[in-house]
């Protein structure tokens, strides 16, 4: 065969080659050619003896990459057994390494975090591991140190651990902690959130240091606390007072709270008028709506025999004590009438107990009406000058006599804030329609009969329960109240105000009751005679009608779009309109209801029943509805 060079010779590919297939070799050392085996080539360069550098195989974060990205091992990162890996001990991020990231031995291992427990690979230390040593969010072993990981002896988020860990011993969110936060009452700690020391704890009696968050600090949740003496802030020879009184009880409700009170009292007497019958009485007033209560009162008595010139003065040391179930923002006073009249000299003093975990005492500004805009125009009238119509801002009000005031309008958009509305203590009548930033009527005079404040944001009532008021319209607000209503009330309407509920026998007396669109889920049981008009349109949750009867004076009735499935079975006489489309009725509810109306004989009636269950197979329905259709009847089927 002739001589060829090596660039002329036939060419093999990769997957023609056999380990013992022969490369042409030129020995440097000996200065000589030397036949190779391709085996002996690959054991040369897989022994990594002569030969050094990055090859990347099939690339970083490959799972079986001969020398992968950072990897000097066989396995990639998020490999088998590395990422990130210099070595296959200390890679971090392996799913499934001994030494990789969740691993024993590698960065974010023994001394790292957030490594699980080794469901890749049991690991030992790594953070959010069960076992872990040194690393954040780890469970400690108790008697073991933990290095210098975070989140290690009082470490938080760690789940089901026995001592100092979080939902531990002492870390937030603990199960089984001594001073773990936001835990509840111990029902999962011993002393965590709502325990001893730990934030929004209910404290018992027990030092809680400096949690934070915590509700009632120091504090006892239902339980009698002293708050202390107070001196009177405001004091005169007729009274003495603590202007402002909040008892706020953290989650709400009345609270017993006790006032006992030490002062002195001055009684004059001259001999020729006969004995001095002073009075000294305590009272809580109700900043908000104006309701007083007496707790407690004494005599001061002085009778001086003798010549018709002996006079002098008699001082008397007096202390009273009274309790009061209360919520909200109160004046506390004391008042000498009757020929007695207050030390000046030493002021009096108001100690205070209570079951509210939040009572203080500050000063007040004066009680008397108030607006914002403080220069809000309304009209009001004035008994000194009947018939006759003012215009005016609050202070207006006030000067021109805030007895004296008979009727107040309070224009639409005009106000956002009413303060001591019950100080116009003449009021009668009052409306504040259409105004969407008044969340609050201030308080309404004891004597006030009629009152309007439909279509704005008010979210509550005042306890009419003790008023006059006849008229109440108030549809279209926010309210949510359990409605105390006044005995003489005969119109009312709370329609639109979803959280309302109504009292199980509404006053006698009564016309009127609109209660359309609010949240009932059944009706007064207890309901007058006297109603003429009736609505429950649009109650989505009312099912049940629980009054035996219809009121006997019935003429307008409107139930519609409401689930009721059931109404009384008599038909009142006078009744004209009947509205109870879209309800649950059964058929022969609905047929009765027809044949009563058709009965009674009225004419030019208005009656709709559509879409209810099989309502146009009640009994004898067309003749029925024939024969009111002849009286003039609008029928809706």
């Amino acid at each position: 065969m002739a001589n060829k060079r090596v660039s002329e010779l036939v060419s093999i590919a990769a997957t023609e080659l056999d380990v013992a297939d022969l490369l042409l070799l030129s020995d440097v050392s000996e200065h000589e050619s030397k036949k190779l085996q391709v085996k002996e080539l690959s054991d040369f360069i897989l022994s990594g003896g002569n030969l050094s550098g990055t090859l990347y195989g099939t690339a970083s974060y490959a799972k079986n990459a001969a020398t992968a990205s950072y990897v000097e091992m066989i396995s990639a990162s998020y490999a088998s057994t590395a990422s990130w890996a210099l070595k296959i001990n200390t890679a971090s991020y392996a799913l499934s390494a001994l030494s990789a990231s969740y691993s024993q031995r590698s960065f974010w291992a023994t001394t790292a975090s957030y490594a699980l427990t080794s469901s890749v690979e049991l690991v030992y230390s790594s953070a959010f591991s069960d076992y872990a040593r040194t690393a954040s969010y780890l469970r400690w072993t108790p008697g073991i140190s933990n290095g210098t990981a975070s989140y290690a002896l009082t470490a938080s988020h760690v789940i089901a651990t026995q001592n100092s860990t979080s939902y531990a011993a002492t870390s937030s969110w603990a199960y089984n902690s001594i001073s773990a936060s936001r835990a509840i009452s111990s029902a999962n700690v011993d002393t965590a959130s709502f325990t001893y020391t730990a934030s929004y704890l209910a404290f018992k009696g027990i030092p809680n240091g400096t949690a934070s968050y915590a509700l009632t600090a120091a504090n006892i949740v239902n339980q009698r606390q002293d708050y202390g003496m107070y001196y009177a802030i405001t004091q005169s020879i007729s009274s003495s007072q603590l202007d402002l009184v909040e008892v706020t009880p953290v989650f709400g409700g009345l609270k017993n709270t006790e006032f006992e009170i030490y002062g002195t009292v001055i009684v004059p007497f001259t001999s020729s008028n006969g004995p001095t019958e002073g009075k000294v009485e305590l009272f809580v007033l109700n900043r908000q709506y104006g309701y007083s209560q007496s707790m407690d009162s004494i005599q001061a008595y002085a009778n001086i025999g003798g010549g018709s010139n002996i006079s002098g003065t008699f001082k008397y040391p007096f202390t009273m004590r009274g309790e009061a179930s209360l919520y909200g923002l109160f004046q506390v006073y004391v008042t000498a009438s009757n020929g007695a009249f207050i030390e000046t000299s030493r002021p009096v003093r108001f100690k205070i107990s209570s079951v509210s975990d939040q009572l203080g005492v500050s000063s007040a500004e004066p009680m008397q009406f108030y607006s914002y805009p403080e220069d809000a125009i309304m009209s009001y009238s004035s008994s000194l000058h009947p018939g006759t119509l003012y215009e005016g801002s609050a202070s207006q009000v006030i000067f021109s006599g805030s007895y004296d005031a008979t009727e107040l309008l309070i224009p639409p958009g005009t106000v956002n804030i009413l303060q001591y509305t019950w100080t116009l203590t003449g009021l009668e009548k009052f409306i504040a329609d259409g105004n969407p930033g008044l969340t609050y009527l201030g308080g309404l005079p004891t004597g006030c009969t009629s009152a309007s404040a439909a279509d704005c944001s008010l979210t509550e009532l005042p306890d009419m329960k003790n008023s006059t008021v006849q008229y109440l319209n108030v549809p279209n607000n926010n309210i949510v109240a359990n409605l105390s209503l006044s005995p003489s009330m005969s119109y009312l309407d709370v329609s639109n105000n979803y959280y309302v509920h109504l009292p199980n026998t509404m006053p006698q007396g009564m016309t009127v009751l609109k209660a359309d669109g609010i949240g009932i889920t059944y009706t007064p049981p207890y309901i007058p005679d006297t109603l003429i008009s009736m609505s429950f349109a649009n109650c989505p949750q009312l099912t049940s009608w629980l009054a035996p009867d219809f009121p006997a004076s019935l003429q307008y009735f409107d139930c519609h779009n409401s689930p009721l499935l059931n109404i009384p079975y008599v038909v009142p006489s006078d009744l004209l309109y009947v509205n109870v489309s879209n309800c649950a009725l059964a058929n022969n509810i609905i047929g009765n209801l027809a044949n009563g109306l058709d009965v009674n004989g009225l004419n030019n009636g208005y009656f709709a029943f559509k879409n209810n269950p099989a309502s146009h197979s009640a009994f004898n329905i067309i003749p029925i509805i024939n024969s009111l259709r002849g009286k003039g009847w609008t029928i809706v089927s």
